[in-house]
Parts: structure tokens; sequence; C-alpha cells
């Protein structure tokens, strides 16, 4: 079985430790973080992730800024975005804003949600059906 590649761009070492070691105990998960939100591109580049978290309020860039830039690489703008963020509430709506087609989760990070829009969002569909939206 093949892993998933998951990408996670989270300024708080914290976070991206027990995102990345929740997800690989699963053993569905490969897992690379990156605390600093400028080198995120050329990582993700390096590890062609399937999927990639992404923390909004970072120091230096913030993580629309990150989405920005992986949008316009040949290599990753096909790559589904979550936007992890405190600034919504699990009452929130949770559809894509902006030009990014991003999904937004709160944070802190309900796991369990988090792994079934993973999987929503990186399962074999038609193109009509990954439109993402609530998990």
């Amino acid at each position: 079985m093949n892993k998933k590649r998951v990408f996670l761009v989270d300024d708080e070492v914290a976070v991206t430790r027990i995102l990345k070691l929740a997800m690989e105990r699963t053993r569905l998960y490969m897992v690379r973080t990156e605390e600093d939100p400028r080198r995120a591109l050329a990582s993700a580049r390096g590890f062609r992730p399937d999927i990639i978290l992404l923390d909004i309020m970072m120091p230096w860039m913030d993580g629309g800024e990150v989405a920005a830039q992986m949008r316009l690489d040949p290599i990753l703008k096909e790559v589904p975005i979550v936007f992890m963020t405190s600034l919504i509430s699990s009452t929130d709506d949770h559809n894509p804003l902006g030009e990014t087609g991003a999904l937004f989760i709160p944070k802190p990070v309900n796991f369990t949600y988090l792994l079934s829009c993973i999987e929503k969002l990186t399962a074999p569909a038609k193109a009509e059906e990954k439109v993402p939206g609530a998990c």
C-alpha cells in the first residue's frame, strides 16, 4: 500500500510534531513538516505531496502567500490545500474562500475530521467531485 504524502506547514513546532506523529501512527501517511513558510515552496517541490496542510497566521509569510506561490508552481498547482486556522470556529462554514480553492478547518484541529478531509481530497475521483467543501 502506498502511503499518502502530506506536507504540513505551521510555525508552531508542537503542532507539526503532534500532527506528524498522529498521522504517521495510522500507517497511512508519510508526513513532511516545515516550520518556516519561506522554505515551504522548495521543500514541498522536493517532497511532491498529495495534499498540503497550511497554517494561515505565520511570521514572515502567511499561509495565503505560501498557497499563492504553490498555485503558480507547475509541480504543486493541482495539489489540494487545507488551511488550518484559529480564525474560524467549528460552527463556521468551511467552504473554499478566495482564489486558492482551499478548504478551511478550525484550530485546534479535530484529528478525525482532518483525516476525513485528507481522504476525501486525495481520493481518486472525477474532477467535479474533487471540488473542496465540507468534509
